[in-house]
This record gives C-alpha cells, structure tokens and sequence, in this order.
C-alpha cells in the first residue's frame, strides 16, 4: 500500500528532511566536511597545491550532490506534504488512531485502552482508512488526462 507506506514514513522523512538541509548547507557553506573534500586527501602523483583543475573538479562534484540531495529532499517533501494534507481531511478518531500507531508507535491494546475503543474497532478505523485512501487514489476519473 503506497499511502500507508507514505503515512508510515512520515516522521523519519521529516527528520530526513532536516538531515538533508543540513548536509547541503555545510557543502554550500564548505564548512564542513563532505565526501568531496576527502578527495583532496587522496595521494597525488605530484602536488597540485589546490589547482584550479582541482578545485572546478570538486565544485562541480559539490554541485551534482548538491543537485542529487536537493531532489531526494523536494521528493521526500513531497511525501510529507502529501501526508499533512491528508491529516486534515480525518476525523478526530482516524486521526488519533494513525498518530498513535504510527507516530507513538503504540500497541492495539493500548490504543484501544487509551481511547475507549474494542481492539477490532481500532484494528477496523485504521484499515479500512487506508483501504478507503487507496481506493480513491486508484480512481480513474482522479487521474491527470495527457493531452
């Protein structure tokens, strides 16, 4: 289930997110180290003393992961977003249920206990949620017509 999936790496996305700004602002900022700087560690048949061959090589390396990490981050945000707006649209207890089994990383019983719900009725608002999510994203009339 590619929904469920989305829901489900909601929170390590967001924190992957803010991993990923970082790292490209540290190669951004060259102030720390990236996996292009340790190329110039690497022994050289002659000295270079930081050429300019040298350095456009690791600018445009610096900027091709700059490139790939800024992709990764806008899919990744992507998800997340997709994921917020989604929220929205649950009612109370939907949204009590997917928070607590996903975010809280809580037991069925628990949920259950904490909300005054049978273990199948908690079990049932969380599938069929997701069965229902599927569904309409499967939607043919949904899709974007090419043309």
């Amino acid at each position: 289930m590619k929904i469920k999936g989305m829901f489900e790496r909601y929170y390590d996305n967001k924190k992957e997110i803010i991993l990923i700004s970082h790292d490209i602002k540290m190669i951004e900022e060259d102030t720390g180290p990236s996996f292009t700087r340790a190329l110039t560690l690497t022994p050289k048949v002659s000295p270079t003393n930081g050429s300019s061959t040298e350095n456009t090589a690791i600018e445009n390396i610096d900027s091709i992961e700059i490139k790939r990490l800024k992709r990764k981050r806008d899919l990744l945000q992507n998800d997340v977003d997709t994921v917020d707006q989604l929220l929205d649209t649950l009612n109370g207890c939907q949204n009590k249920v997917v928070k607590m089994r996903i975010k809280d990383k809580m037991s069925w019983t628990k949920i259950a206990d904490e909300l005054d719900l049978d273990i199948r009725t908690a079990t049932k608002i969380y599938t069929s949620l997701f069965e229902e999510l599927e569904d309409l994203h499967k939607r043919p009339d949904l899709k974007v017509q090419s043309g």
